[in-house]
């Protein structure tokens, strides 16, 4: 994250995006976007067997996200939606988490709606939550990249 952060300073990349919150006065952040959280467990988790899942329905203890340095913004943004801290050390990128999740049957965590169209599991069950859990997305910028460039930006990503 911070490598893309710091092309896009340095002009090497055009712009990045960044789901969650981000604020740098190195770069512009403009909010383009909003998309909903899913919640990811187990298919033998008790959640399984509900029409509509809640965030209680879920045990603080079974949370699993990725380490923060994986993508600051996103750890950053799932923690100030979630009502309780995570109980549990971070498990590293996405990928060991969605197999911690996989393996346990009172895991689970949160991924954009997004990501889960590309991820496909035997193992794994992905369900929107009620009420919905959003997270901002937002398009990064140089400084120097002129205000109808970045409006163009925001514009061809935003809701």
């Amino acid at each position: 994250m911070a490598a893309r952060l710091d092309a896009v300073r340095d002009g090497e990349l055009d712009l990045a995006l960044v789901r969650g919150a981000l604020t740098s006065a190195a770069v512009t952040v403009v909010r383009a976007w909003s998309e909903p959280l899913h919640a990811v467990f187990a298919r033998e988790h008790p959640a399984a067997r509900k029409p509509v899942v809640r965030l209680h329905d879920f045990a603080p203890y079974g949370l699993r996200l990725p380490a923060r340095d994986s993508d600051p913004p996103m750890y950053d943004a799932i923690i100030a939606a979630l009502p309780m801290a995570p109980p549990r050390p971070p498990a590293g990128d996405m990928l060991n988490v969605l197999f911690e999740v996989g393996r346990d049957t009172e895991g689970w965590t949160l991924m954009p709606a997004e990501q889960l169209d590309v991820s496909r599991s035997e193992r794994l069950l992905h369900m929107p939550l009620d009420p919905p859990v959003t997270v901002d997305g937002h398009v990064v910028t140089s400084l120097a990249t002129p205000e109808p460039c970045v409006a163009s930006y925001v514009a061809s990503f935003a809701d």
